[in-house]
């Protein structure tokens, strides 16, 4: 069916209708997906297919957004979905198979149609239950932390210029565009990422230039969300996320905003999560080689229809839901709550046989205590340089967090100083005081690390706090610097911050460069 915009744009859509021997001759309610990927999928990757919600009674309709599959206009994501998912409302509820009460589903693009729309409160819309996306498209969606996710936004960008470029038929944009969804994992590797020819084209659509453009939060992006509008939002919403899924934060982030700051008193009341331990595409019992078991086969077409069937017919059958289902990793089972984040304490506890090392090892984490006769371990981290850190993980016999004698042993390389006769004897030892630095000689360059600030090698070998001191030796082979503390000096205390605690260095032999914290 054809829907005409305000602005003459044309919409189409595929309509699936109840039995009219069991569900009566008309006026039902109605459900609403919105989605960019051709209508004739319906998102049936995690969703039953149309049809099945269509024989518990629903009139099922699966819109084409603006300017995809046979809709008319201009595609530019998220610019239009709210006013067009209003009027596409509006025109259905003077359908006469209607009932006028309608609801929305979907997941990801699908999911955020409906947060537009319900944003627009366009009269009808009952209640919405987007999955796997992101009220907020700048933190939850395209950047993380001010990082932008390349290889989500760069892929589904190429995704969607694949489909704009047969659709305008421009024939080499679309060949550029084919050679890399051949191989998309080899796209991120194209630096620098503006500048991928893929992206470039005479009549090709700019919006995944203005995603990476647009590398700050603003106007840009608040024009194209509801993170400025979530007051706006009256309806209740059932959110669906996972684990594994790359919008996880956005699901959870929309959960928690719209709990808090809907617009009315019933949307903030009627907000629900569930979190599953599922990917983006499919939601079932695996994520890569971990087995999550049957329970992580939760039937959320069965869920959604109580969703639905509560809201759009009355039966009152989610009343008794609860407000959060999560499904815990390691018990591989779901547990419910009616706050987010779940307040509890949990205490873990390292373990090993002292061969912690990789995942063949024997290292494992648990709320038991460690016996007192633990082996220490030894822990080793690559960033710019090579840190080894042992670490007595056992607890003092008073059960303090303070750390058993000679409990951390901290390896350090040293490198020969250019100037002659300042290296220490073998075993000679160095304090780390928390005195002011003195100003001594320089000898030697600063060596930065990126385990902590500055460090500079001088002929006392003292350092101030935050600082981390360096021994000299003789061209003989690389020694280790061993930290023993004193019986106050608690575990996380470890080098750099080791001075503030009276930690002594004295040289062993073994490679090294230089000191990271230790973790409690």
């Amino acid at each position: 069916m054809r829907c005409a915009l305000s602005d003459g744009v044309v919409l189409v859509s595929d309509h699936y209708y109840p039995s009219v021997a069991l569900h009566g001759s008309g006026g039902w309610p109605t459900l609403l997906m919105r989605q960019p990927y051709g209508r004739d999928i319906a998102s049936t990757v995690v969703y039953a297919h149309p049809v099945w919600f269509a024989r518990h009674g629903y009139h099922v309709v699966i819109q084409d957004v603006r300017g995809r599959g046979d809709s008319g206009g201009e595609f530019y994501p998220f610019r239009n979905e709210g006013r067009d998912g209003a009027e596409t409302i509006a025109w259905l509820r003077t359908r006469p198979e209607s009932s006028g009460r309608i609801g929305m589903y979907g997941f990801s693009y699908q999911g955020m149609t409906q947060l537009l729309a319900a944003a627009e409160q366009p009269e009808g819309l009952a209640c919405i239950a987007p999955g796997m996306t992101a009220h907020d498209l700048y933190h939850g969606w395209f950047y993380h932390q001010g990082a932008l996710r390349l290889a989500s936004a760069l892929g589904w960008g190429l995704q969607m210029l694949k489909a704009d470029a047969r659709r305008l038929k421009l024939r080499e944009a679309s060949d550029r565009l084919e050679q890399a969804w051949a191989n998309l994992a080899a796209q991120t590797g194209v630096l620098p990422f503006r500048d991928h020819p893929a992206l470039h084209g005479e009549g090709l659509p700019q919006y995944v230039l203005d995603w990476f453009d647009h590398a700050e939060p603003g106007e840009y992006w608040t024009s194209l969300d509801v993170s400025g509008k979530l007051d706006r939002i009256r309806v209740p919403a059932l959110h669906i996320s996972g684990w594994y899924d790359t919008y996880l934060k956005g699901s959870i982030d929309g959960f928690v905003a719209l709990f808090d700051n809907a617009g009315s008193a019933l949307a903030r009341k009627f907000q629900y999560l569930v979190a599953g331990p599922w990917v983006h595409i499919p939601w079932g019992d695996r994520a890569g080689t971990a087995d999550f078991g049957a329970q992580a086969l939760l039937d959320t077409d069965a869920l959604l229809l109580r969703w639905f069937n509560h809201w759009l017919k009355d039966s009152g059958e989610f009343a008794n839901e609860p407000r959060i289902r999560h499904f815990v990793l390691g018990e591989n089972r779901w547990r419910e709550a009616e706050t987010w984040p779940e307040e509890t304490n949990h205490t873990l506890y390292l373990h090993s046989a002292g061969r912690a090392n990789s995942r063949k090892g024997d290292g494992i984490l648990s709320a038991a205590k460690p016996a007192p006769d633990e082996p220490s371990d030894v822990f080793v981290t690559i960033q710019k340089c090579r840190c080894w850190l042992q670490v007595d993980h056992r607890l003092r016999a008073d059960n303090s967090t303070n750390p058993r004698s000679n409990s951390a042993t901290i390896c350090s390389s040293i490198r020969r100083s250019r100037s002659r006769n300042r290296y220490p004897s073998s075993g000679r030892r160095a304090s780390l005081s928390t005195a002011p630095r003195p100003q001594p000689t320089r000898t030697s360059r600063p060596s930065l690390c990126a385990c902590g600030p500055t460090a500079r090698r001088n002929s006392s070998a003292s350092a101030s706090p935050g600082r981390v001191g360096f021994l000299r030796r003789r061209a003989t082979p690389p020694t280790r610097s061993t930290f023993g503390n004193s019986a106050s000096s608690p575990l996380h205390a470890a080098s750099p911050r080791a001075s503030a605690f009276g930690w002594k260095l004295r040289a062993a032999p073994f490679p090294c460069t230089t000191a990271i914290p230790a973790a409690a």
